[in-house]
């Protein structure tokens, strides 16, 4: 997991890669927990409180970090920061 959280008490999984060849928009588990074209895995975590608590991302596999984006505008569920 390349979150440093307890599955499914502090985050949970919400989108899965959409592997399917075509427009249908299937998850690995062939399911709808994606949209057309998605090619990573979405997890969220409770709530704004949390994101305050700078919880940590881990890699997921050896290598090294290119970049690194911040400061963009976090949305969802009604709340909106900076």
């Amino acid at each position: 997991m390349p979150i440093a959280c307890r599955l499914g008490t502090d985050c949970w999984l919400m989108n899965y890669p959409d592997v399917s060849a075509d427009a249908s928009a299937v998850d690995p588990a062939c399911g709808h927990r994606t949209y057309e074209g998605l090619k990573g895995t979405y997890i969220a975590i409770r709530d704004h409180a949390a994101m305050r608590h700078d919880m940590d991302v881990l890699a997921a596999a050896g290598g090294s970090v290119l970049r690194v984006r911040d400061g963009v505008m976090d949305h969802g569920g009604g709340w909106e920061t900076q």
